[in-house]
């Protein structure tokens, strides 16, 4: 069984690579529903985060649109 410390060490290495094969696949565009499906939580919840900027957004004609890359990183801690 592994350390924390080992865990940890090991979690370090391998982040430059989980980043980079999030960067090399092709970015999709989500709805506000896609993305509260993707987390698990309700829709009126990805409004409520988006108003408070804990979820990055791009706006078209009054609708909300996500990358699905930084909605990726953004719950992964990058």
């Amino acid at each position: 069984m592994k350390t924390l410390a080992e865990i940890n060490q090991l979690a370090k290495a391998i982040s430059p690579t989980i980043e980079a094969a999030i960067n090399k696949c092709s970015d999709e565009i989500l709805t506000t529903k896609q993305v509260a499906d993707m987390l698990g939580v309700k829709v009126n919840a990805i409004y409520n985060r988006c108003s408070r900027g804990e979820i990055p957004y791009k706006k078209k004609g009054g609708r909300k649109f996500f990358s699905k890359n930084e909605i990726l990183k953004c719950f992964l801690g990058k």
